[in-house]
């Protein structure tokens, strides 16, 4: 499937967007799996969660002849759910409930999704727009490593709507930019700016290695990723904003990027395809 969307990926953006309006930078992900569980546990809140009542814990209480079974042990002040499968059957409970898709993400490097780069107008200070889950700092189209750093891939530029540029303006490598977050640059026209400011939250796995591969290769029209490709790599690992530049830096040791028909996404030299 993988040969297939990346021979295919314009024809795809453009059957979509015949569907329905994409934003600028708007991915596909394109569903092939889900990882199922025999047991469920939800938490939710209405009121901010602060310290000390900022921490949830889920863990598992016991295992019986069935399987596991897991309760709350740290709810803050969420209300707490938690439960398995019916057991109709002796034996092992079925494992009724997704928990997580698994796909392809599909990404364009341009608005208009046909893969020829955004031209740049005098006097822009960032992105000049974008799309993705919801509203996210895109990468400069400049994928040298230079120009403005990289907020929430695949998503609206804050510049668009009314907030501060996407990233600093200065020569950076694709990892300084994503520690160093949103920067001050030199604009010619005055800018309205969110109030308050909040700095975008993270993106998935998929969403950094597509635009991590949309900022260096410049043959690169879309960019694909499985999330298969990088499950294995952050295994046992919390992903949170420590771990983005140390999954890049662990995927791009081990695997080297492939292009095929103005695609490219990261694959290892043992790669085996995934199975759908």
């Amino acid at each position: 499937m993988r040969d297939y969307l990346c021979e295919n990926a314009e024809a795809i953006f453009k059957h979509a967007k015949s569907i329905r309006r994409l934003d600028h930078r708007e991915s596909l992900y394109i569903v092939t799996g889900c990882i199922k569980t025999d047991s469920w546990a939800l938490a939710s809140h209405t009121s901010p969660m602060r310290e000390p009542n900022n921490v949830l814990v889920l863990k598992n209480r016991m295992v019986d002849s069935s399987g596991s079974v897991y309760s709350w042990v740290r709810k803050g002040n969420a209300q707490t759910r938690a439960g398995t499968t019916s057991n109709t059957n002796a034996g092992l409970r079925a494992k009724e409930h997704s928990l997580f898709l698994r796909g392809f993400l599909l990404t364009p490097n341009s608005g208009d999704s046909s893969g020829s780069p955004p031209a740049a107008s005098a006097g822009d200070t960032g992105p000049s727009s974008s799309g993705s889950n919801s509203d996210k700092d895109a990468p400069s189209t400049d994928r040298s490593g230079k120009g403005s750093g990289i907020g929430k891939p695949g998503e609206a530029s804050s510049a668009r709507h009314g907030g501060p540029s996407a990233g600093p303006t200065s020569s950076a490598s694709f990892s300084d930019s994503l520690s160093s977050g949103p920067g001050i640059t030199k604009s010619t026209r005055p800018v309205v700016q969110k109030f308050p400011f909040q700095q975008a939250s993270i993106g998935t796995p998929s969403e950094f290695v597509n635009a991590y591969l949309l900022q260096t290769q410049d043959r690169a029209q879309f960019a694909i990723t499985h999330d298969d490709d990088w499950r294995g790599t952050l295994k046992g690992r919390t992903w949170d904003e420590g771990e983005i530049v140390g999954l890049l830096d662990r995927l791009s040791l081990s695997r080297r990027v492939k292009i095929k028909n103005g695609t490219g996404w990261l694959r290892d030299e043992s790669f085996v395809q995934t199975r759908l």
